[in-house]
């Protein structure tokens, strides 16, 4: 019996990851399609524009969601909402949390920056998967600061995710 449910774990794994990478192809597609249109600056523009609306929306009820359950929606929610999951979906980071209450993290294995690579899609995944990190920052709490100087999906050796708290 618990062979048979590590199997469909491994198949519903499996299934996820497929789905991950034609999301990442499509929305590269459709990038690609729509620049040629409009160019690139001005899709960039637009684009990040609506996909940084669409993030604050979502990770704003999931903040309140949180706030209904007891929780708090501080820099520790983010690690439960965000952080936490990633490690099943085979990110690897190591975690510091400084005494000031601010958080660092370095991501040494981005299995999106893998599957963008393997489809030679990185500029555009970027947009799409990187970018909404500075969004779901403000979506959690506008209190919460969010920096970041590297990306794997920019061809650095790692991420560098910092959240602090604004003063």
């Amino acid at each position: 019996m618990e062979i048979s449910k590590d199997k469909s774990k491994e198949k519903l794994e499996q299934q996820r990851i497929e789905y991950e990478k034609r999301l990442i192809f499509e929305n590269a597609e459709f990038s690609k399609v729509i620049s040629k249109e409009l160019g690139k600056e001005r899709f960039k523009e637009i684009y990040l524009k609506m996909r940084y609306k669409m993030v604050v929306d979502w990770v704003s009820g999931v903040a309140k969601k949180d706030l209904k359950n007891g929780r708090k929606n501080d820099i520790e929610g983010i690690k439960r909402f965000l952080w936490e999951p990633l490690k099943e979906q085979g990110f690897e980071f190591t975690e510091n949390i400084n005494k000031d209450g601010s958080y660092q993290y370095k991501i040494t294995k981005c299995p999106m920056a893998n599957y963008a690579k393997e489809m030679g899609v990185q500029e555009w995944t970027y947009l799409y998967h990187c970018m909404s990190d500075f969004a779901i920052t403000e979506g959690y709490n506008q209190k919460i600061g969010f920096k970041r100087s590297k990306t794997i999906m920019q061809g650095d050796d790692y991420c560098d995710h910092y959240y602090y708290w604004k003063k």
